[in-house]
């Protein structure tokens, strides 16, 4: 009967990092996918999606606006945006699971229905269902 509210990891990191702290710069969420590439959202005042990609594909698509990068591979993807002007965040020292409780709670609204969440994928999955089995004595005869 609790109710289920979405919350993305880039949108809990976002928060750790309030506009005094960024200086005017962009905030650019990187995660790791742990398969050498990264789930990137850029926080730029305008809402933007988040998006699977490698570092080299990722320096081509965000805009050359000051950078502030956050989230656990944000250190893994500075280099690709050498030459541009970026910062790299310390780790917040709030824990994700609190940034994840403040945003949910701000979304809730008690006695009102809440849509059940969406999953988001930013990845084609790497497994498919198994075809059905053929039973012994079907198909081709011998």
């Amino acid at each position: 009967g609790a109710p289920a509210i979405r919350v993305t990891r880039s949108d809990a990191v976002a928060p750790q990092f309030p506009p005094e702290e960024d200086s005017g710069r962009a905030l650019l969420v990187a995660l790791d996918t742990r398969r050498g590439d990264f789930f990137i959202q850029l926080f730029d005042g305008r809402e933007t999606a988040p998006f699977l990609a490698g570092g080299a594909d990722a320096a081509r698509v965000v805009p050359e606006v000051p950078l502030l990068f956050a989230g656990d591979a944000a250190l893994r993807l500075a280099p690709f945006f050498a030459g541009r002007d970026i910062s790299v965040a310390d780790e917040p020292e709030r824990p994700l699971g609190e940034a994840v409780a403040r945003l949910a709670a701000a979304q809730y609204r008690p006695g009102i229905a809440m849509p059940p969440p969406r999953p988001l994928y930013l990845r084609a999955p790497d497994t498919t269902v198994p075809k059905p089995r053929r039973q012994f004595g079907q198909g081709a005869a011998r």
